[in-house]
């Protein structure tokens, strides 16, 4: 086997033979290092239909109501929440069973929901809107984890793009939510204000779903109880391919310096600042440019339920990305798109409204190259430490961007706001670079491997991708 090259660890802190937890049907547990016998097609479609059918509606569910939460309006408070509770809450995943913490999170951030329709004062509404933040920080890490968790690297992808999509389909249900609350206003039927019912009113759903979510979602495959213990080992040995050890608890340091000197992993986390630049205006400002367009307030809210070619952009492009085993290229035309829509809102005559319109929605994809990179931590980073601490880098930039974003809708601008479609486009431009420097990244990367021929590592090692040369990353 090749060396390790400079990447190696101290002595102090390299990986050790650990061996794989694996769950009997008895309450006691053994440790057993198990060989990796082939699977037939059958067990492993088997296996994986079962995986779906009970992680895929929990995980689809809880993005689609705590995203309901957008329309509720961000703020700084909020963003600054979730910029000082993203690396802790990251670090907590680590150490702490994954699904019972997702789990616990999502109730309490259903609490703080609920308790916000009490506020009566700018000071309250700031403090829960903060925390808020805080407790939202850990969920996209943790659905990421998960990924890695339960799918081959071929399937993560798809699965990725399939959960991403449901913060579009949360927002059109939260649009439903609105407008129903709006008109029962307007027709003086609700009899408290429709912001603290609807707070009310997500708060509770939220709650339920999170002690669902605690005492449904398992927090490993080896302690899965809708699988067989037979089942349970071809769910461990579907995943030995990615060489991940996502059941090491340990913080390693070395790790944590390696993010910070991959260039793979500043190019993910710029294309996060970028996509969230236009993201931190447009989901802030979507009511001042519908406005601006001069549609009216109840029909704009209906109208944002067009948000949906969205989701299913998301899930074709991951789909076919992952078939052509390109999901950076993959991305491109969605980027593309988001240009073209940015720059016929900017330079069409305010008179064509539905024509603005129509390319306001073509805006709506600059997340995407986000969504493919969010796919890309699960796969291409290995090490549990590294891919908590990558983890962690993308969505604090990403945060970055969203407070950068609102920042390019001035006053002074309205009602065209040149500046910030101007900054759209730009980002878009900027993230199909860093995209196609991705690809060209990976490729290199394993052109390089292949040469060197490494054999892989015996299983259980907690290594990342730089230390595990017989790794290969999927562009």
């Amino acid at each position: 086997m090749a060396s390790r090259g400079s990447n190696t660890p101290p002595l102090s802190e390299k990986p050790t033979d650990e061996m794989i937890e694996v769950a009997d049907t008895s309450s006691d547990k053994e440790r057993v290092l198990v060989d990796h016998p082939d699977i037939t097609p059958e067990e492993n479609k088997a296996v994986l239909k079962k995986i779906d059918r009970n992680l895929m509606p929990l995980d689809k569910t809880t993005l689609t109501y705590t995203s309901v939460m957008g329309i509720l309006g961000d703020t700084k408070m909020k963003a600054l929440g979730y910029l000082i509770g993203q690396y802790p809450m990251c670090w907590l995943q680590q150490r702490l069973p994954l699904a019972k913490m997702t789990g616990v999170n999502i109730v309490v951030w259903g609490a703080i929901v609920a308790v916000t329709a009490a506020c009566n004062n700018w000071s309250g509404l700031m403090a829960c809107r903060f925390f808020l933040g805080v407790f939202e920080s850990s969920l996209s890490p943790a659905l990421i984890l998960f990924t890695a968790q339960w799918y081959r690297k071929k399937e993560q992808g798809v699965r990725t793009g399939i959960w991403a999509s449901f913060v579009t389909w949360g927002g059109i249900l939260g649009a439903l939510i609105a407008y129903g609350l709006f008109m029962s206003f307007m027709n003086h039927t609700l009899l408290i204000a429709p912001w603290r019912a609807l707070f009310i009113i997500l708060g509770a759903i939220t709650i339920l779903l999170g002690v669902i979510f605690f005492f449904i979602v398992p927090d490993s495959p080896q302690v899965a109880r809708f699988l067989t213990p037979q089942e349970r080992e071809v769910a461990r040995m579907r995943t030995a391919e990615t060489m991940q050890a996502l059941h090491i608890k340990d913080h390693k340091w070395y790790q944590v310096r390696e993010a910070f000197r991959d260039p793979a992993v500043w190019i993910i986390t710029l294309i996060a600042a970028l996509n969230g630049i236009p993201n931190g205006g447009i989901t802030n400002f979507y009511a001042i440019m519908v406005l601006s367009i001069g549609v009216q307030v109840q029909d704009g809210i209906l109208l944002s339920m067009l948000n949906c070619w969205v989701a299913v952009a998301t899930i074709i492009t991951l789909f076919v990305g992952s078939k052509l085993n390109c999901r950076t290229l993959a991305a491109i035309p969605a980027h593309i798109v988001s240009m073209v829509g940015g720059i016929l809102v900017w330079q069409l005559p305010r008179s064509l409204v539905r024509a603005r319109l129509a390319g306001f929605y073509l805006t709506l994809v600059y997340a995407m190259g986000q969504t493919v990179c969010m796919s890309l931590i699960s796969t291409n980073v290995t090490g549990r430490t590294k891919k908590t601490t990558v983890a962690a880098m993308f969505f604090v930039m990403n945060c970055v961007g969203n407070l950068v974003g609102p920042q390019t809708f001035r006053d002074k601008d309205a009602p065209g706001y040149a500046p910030a479609l101007i900054t759209l486009i730009v980002c878009n431009i900027l993230t199909i670079i860093l995209l196609v420097a991705l690809y060209l990244y990976y490729v290199r990367q394993n052109k390089i491997r292949s040469q060197i021929d490494a054999a892989p590592p015996p299983g259980g090692h907690d290594l990342t991708d730089k230390e595990n040369l017989a790794f290969r990353y999927s562009p």
